[in-house]
């Protein structure tokens, strides 16, 4: 009997032994899901990934990168945790090609996990393509007045086409000479008429 009474306490004092190792390991928080999840494939980058565990993680000790193919970190900022949640922002530009969410952090009990979530992303963010501006046309260059013609340049124009005219030259040569031979006419005639005038008047005396 006593014999029997032995082995059930080794018994029970291997089981308390097996139990109290394993309820720490146990008592590990676990990762549960991700945005984006594992081995999804997106159309275009994402503007943060999160990480979700199956109780609150320590706010203390988080690392979480995003990495391409180069190993290019594409995470902008430190995460943000909120209760079973961790947020990292990313950077613009990422381009199409294979990422891994490498992340760790620090288990509500104390002690730190780590791992990896995969991810693909098809095709880079487009860059906003912006339109130039079309130049405006206002009428202010067409509505301005073109300014007149004056009579003085014409008439001119004329005079000057007239005096280019062999004709019209000695017709205004001969009228100019007709004045000169009548002046002269007349003035020698004068002078004639009063020589004869003061001739006359001599013989009277």
């Amino acid at each position: 009997m006593s014999r029997i009474r032995t082995l059930l306490a080794g018994a029970a004092l291997a089981t308390a032994v097996v139990l109290g190792t394993a309820l720490p390991a146990a008592a590990h928080d676990d990762l549960v899901g991700s945005t984006p999840t594992a081995g999804e494939t997106l159309a275009t980058p994402p503007t943060s990934v999160t990480l979700s565990y199956s109780a609150d993680v320590l706010t203390i000790g988080a690392l979480v990168s995003v990495v391409d193919a180069s190993g290019t970190d594409w995470a902008a900022g430190e995460p943000v945790i909120e209760m079973t949640d961790v947020t990292t922002p990313l950077k613009d530009g990422m381009p199409a090609g294979a990422y891994e969410i490498r992340w760790r952090v620090v288990s509500s009990d104390g002690h730190p996990i780590s791992g990896l979530v995969p991810f693909t992303v098809e095709a880079s963010e487009a860059p906003e393509v912006v339109p130039s501006p079309t130049p405006e046309v206002t009428a202010a260059a067409t509505s301005e007045p073109e300014p007149e013609a004056s009579a003085g340049p014409v008439a001119d124009d004329a005079q000057d086409s007239l005096w280019d005219s062999p004709v019209a030259r000695t017709i205004v040569i001969a009228g100019a000479g007709a004045v000169v031979a009548l002046a002269l006419f007349f003035g020698i005639s004068f002078f004639r008429r009063r020589r004869k005038a003061a001739g006359s008047t001599d013989e009277k005396q």
